[in-house]
């Protein structure tokens, strides 16, 4: 017992001893200055993007185009002339042209037929009258034909202004149940039926 009472004694001394040491140096030791170490920016990488997505409508590489077209008085007779590009090296363009009810398209250009292979754009020039006052559409259509199977259509439409347009594109349009409200905003009331159960 003698052994064990000076080893205890020794141990728990050496501990009090190292508890002592700890408690000074993290309550009244002075401690060394930590210097941070700011890491070194890498050089900046170009980020390469890839390509924007885009997407194509089917059919037919054909498209339409024409300059402003000027307003024409009721009974009058105006033209238009479009210019269609299409993206085939050979084979036959068939345009044609219709019209919206009120409109007349007339003339020896309403339906014709282009061979491809003589260019990419070509020029097509159609003749319109309407009796009434309004905003019209002249329907344009166009069909590539490269042989049995390899046919593919474009449709496209071209706006006609006939006389005083702008009152009577008011008077063609179903009156609003639009609304201001109090604070000044917009809205649109509309009937509607609510079933709680």
């Amino acid at each position: 017992m003698t052994l064990r009472t000076p080893l205890f004694a020794s141990t728990l001394m050496t501990l009090a001893f190292l508890f002592g040491a700890c408690a000074e140096t993290a309550i009244g030791a002075p401690q060394e200055a930590v210097t941070e170490i700011t890491p070194v920016p890498k050089p900046a990488q170009k980020v390469v993007l890839q390509s924007p997505i885009t997407t194509r409508k089917p059919g037919a590489a054909v498209t339409f185009s024409n300059e402003e077209i000027a307003v024409i008085d009721a009974g009058q007779t105006g033209s238009v002339t479009l210019t269609v590009n299409e993206g085939y090296p050979d084979g036959d363009l068939r345009l044609s042209a219709s019209s919206d009810p009120g409109l007349s398209v007339f003339g020896i250009d309403r339906e014709k037929l282009v061979n491809m292979a003589d260019g990419h754009s070509h020029r097509w020039i159609l003749n319109y009258s309407a009796e009434t006052d309004g905003v019209y559409y002249i329907h344009v259509f166009a069909t590539a034909d490269r042989g049995p199977g390899a046919s593919v259509s474009r449709a496209s439409a071209v706006r006609v202004n006939i006389g005083d347009w702008q009152a009577a594109k008011a008077l063609a349009e179903p009156t609003s149940n639009k609304t201001v409200l109090a604070n000044d905003e917009p809205a649109i009331i509309m009937e509607a039926e609510e079933t709680i159960e």
